[in-house]
């Protein structure tokens, strides 16, 4: 009995380091090689400066779940007033789509203020 309930207690310390170590990144920051964006007013995909990459990756993963547009309804929403493209080395690409409010990240929605954003693109 005693054994079991040993092996009982590594295995959930060994499974609470693995969640405690997990990334919470929204967007992974490793291996970017480039950020694109457009917006309303210039449909051309603009580059984002090298040294603004990291800036907007962190803007991003302090976007929180937004339970509210996640619960499975229908959600009308108007044109979004930012798209991003972040391209990795392996070629991958993600693509963020941005309101006033909220982001849209793989089809889940997060809440944001994209305030910060516009400063460090504009």
């Amino acid at each position: 009995m005693k054994k079991i309930f040993g092996i009982a207690i590594i295995t959930a310390i060994i499974c609470m380091g693995l969640v405690c170590c997990k990334s919470n990144n929204i967007i992974n920051p490793n291996n970017i090689i480039s950020i694109q964006f457009t917006d309303r007013i210039k449909t051309d995909r603009q580059e984002i400066k090298n040294n603004d990459v990291k800036s907007i990756v962190d803007i991003l993963n302090t976007a929180k779940y937004d339970n509210d547009f996640n619960d499975g309804k229908s959600i009308k929403m108007l044109e979004n007033s930012l798209t991003i493209w972040i391209k990795y080395s392996d070629n991958t690409e993600v693509t963020v789509q941005l309101w006033d409010d909220r982001i849209k990240v793989n089809g889940i929605w997060y809440l944001l203020n994209i305030d910060k954003i516009k400063k460090v693109i504009y």
